[in-house]
């Protein structure tokens, strides 16, 4: 996870296409883990970068396969 969190947004989204192959539960745990090394770093990309690119990447999905879905089921 060392250096996600300094990423540009085609790393992001990179992660977040590997996050949608993970089945559900497998998904909310990397958004657990990922989460928890944002809360222990002092780099700032947050959830709504993530949420950012989501939508500028894929704006053809609908809002139950977005990944703020996936991060809410995880916390």
């Amino acid at each position: 996870m060392v250096g996600v969190w300094g990423a540009d947004d085609e790393t992001v989204a990179l992660l977040i296409e590997k996050i949608r192959q993970l089945a559900p539960d497998d998904a909310a745990h990397l958004w657990r883990r990922i989460m928890e090394y944002y809360d222990a770093s002092d780099n700032k990309i947050v959830l709504e970068d993530f949420n950012r690119v989501d939508r500028e990447r894929w704006p053809h999905l609908d809002e139950k396969e977005r990944i703020e879905n996936v991060f809410e089921f995880s916390v």
